[in-house]
């Protein structure tokens, strides 16, 4: 395994695999459009009359994707490059939670919590993309309401990365001390639940400080399945549009998991796993992408 997603982390996640809104909205109704649409361009998507998902809409642009090698514990797969994302796409606000999940497939797979507000987790890449899986479900019932040419995905690496930077280039998306390194508790634990605070369990979603976007829990938590596949090779330094990784045996998570330290939880971390594989760190967050002109 070369570096992009570092031998030691495949190690560590092989053996740990084998062993967005949940606010309620009574008015709702039902027989109107699944998906309503706020004054900035964000989705709001109507599971239930009472469970919906949030989705933030994140606009096209470029951005640095990677650590410089001054970062603090930066790794050799994660060279810096530009990047532009050609198009708008939409991300969600929360990682996916039991209740949503509960929602559409009628049970979580989650291990840790059960509770409505907390990440689902316990779950693979190969279980939220298959045909019967969370995704296909969601397009079976939005299809019709989605923006013309979107449809639910996991996010590619990218999208990720530059939804939870927003903006921003150093370790964290937000620092509440910049006197102070990230993995200070000052900082790391004001946006994530890592090894040092968790209390070795996932927690509710949107507790932490949101980054500028307003997309909470980008560090931490749970780990979140990309739609990227990877053999470990690190980035090329030449710049790029609209990347996706789709060749290799393991899928890219990003943002680290309650379990790990806080070097872990730097916006330009990588890890992968097995697409097969499932344990109590492993979420997700939907996105929304452009697939058609």
């Amino acid at each position: 395994m070369q570096k992009s997603v570092p031998i030691i982390l495949i190690i560590c996640l092989t053996f740990l695999f084998v062993g967005c809104s949940f606010h309620n909205h009574h008015n709702h109704d039902e027989n109107s459009s699944l998906i309503t649409v706020d004054g900035n361009g964000n989705l709001r998507c109507y599971l239930s009359q009472n469970v919906t998902i949030e989705m933030k809409k994140c606009k096209a642009g470029t951005f640095i994707m990677g650590s410089p090698d001054t970062e603090l514990n930066h790794g050799e797969d994660e060279v810096q490059h530009n990047v532009t994302i050609s198009n708008d796409f939409y991300m969600g606000v929360y990682e996916v939670t039991n209740e949503q999940y509960k929602t559409l497939m009628g049970t979580t797979t989650s291990q840790l919590n059960l509770e409505d507000k907390f990440p689902v987790e316990n779950i693979s890449w190969d279980s939220i993309n298959n045909k019967e899986g969370f995704i296909a479900k969601l397009n079976e019932k939005f299809s019709a309401y989605l923006p013309t040419g979107y449809k639910f995905s996991l996010p590619t690496e990218a999208q990720w990365e530059y939804a939870c930077r927003a903006g921003t280039q150093g370790p964290l998306n937000y620092v509440a001390d910049n006197t102070k390194n990230y993995n200070d508790p000052v900082n790391i634990g004001t946006v994530a639940w890592y090894s040092e605070n968790s209390n070795e369990t996932t927690h509710e979603v949107g507790k932490k400080t949101a980054n500028s976007w307003g997309l909470y829990d980008m560090h931490g938590n749970v780990l979140e399945w990309c739609l990227d596949s990877t053999s470990g090779e690190p980035f090329s330094s030449e710049a790029v549009t609209d990347p996706i990784g789709t060749t290799g045996p393991y899928k890219i998570m990003r943002g680290s998991a309650w379990k790990f330290d806080s070097t872990m939880c730097r916006s330009a971390h990588r890890f992968g796993a097995d697409s097969n594989k499932s344990n109590n760190l492993a979420g997700f967050r939907l996105a929304i992408v452009k697939t058609t002109n």
